[in-house]
């Protein structure tokens, strides 16, 4: 899956969860609009390696789950980088 598809996959995943857990979900989606702007990783000129390091360090302290996220990461990464 694209990272495009991905990215829709998971609005919809996350819509339904936020949907029963309004307060959260306004929470999350301020944190997130924080902490992000599309593509702005890239366009500031992170490269591969980065991003390899900052995921070598969340699997560090997060275990199995940073792995399974590490990767999607990684695949969004490259997406956008195209």
């Amino acid at each position: 899956m694209d990272a495009a598809s991905e990215a829709k996959a998971l609005d919809a995943r996350m819509g339904r969860l936020f949907r029963a857990l309004p307060e959260t979900g306004r929470g999350f989606r301020q944190l997130v609009g924080a902490a992000t702007v599309d593509g702005a990783a890239v366009k500031a000129g992170v490269t591969r390696d980065h991003v390899l390091e900052t995921l070598a360090l969340a699997v560090e302290m997060g275990g199995g789950p940073a792995v399974v996220y590490g990767a999607r990461a990684l695949e969004a990464y490259e997406g956008l980088a195209e």
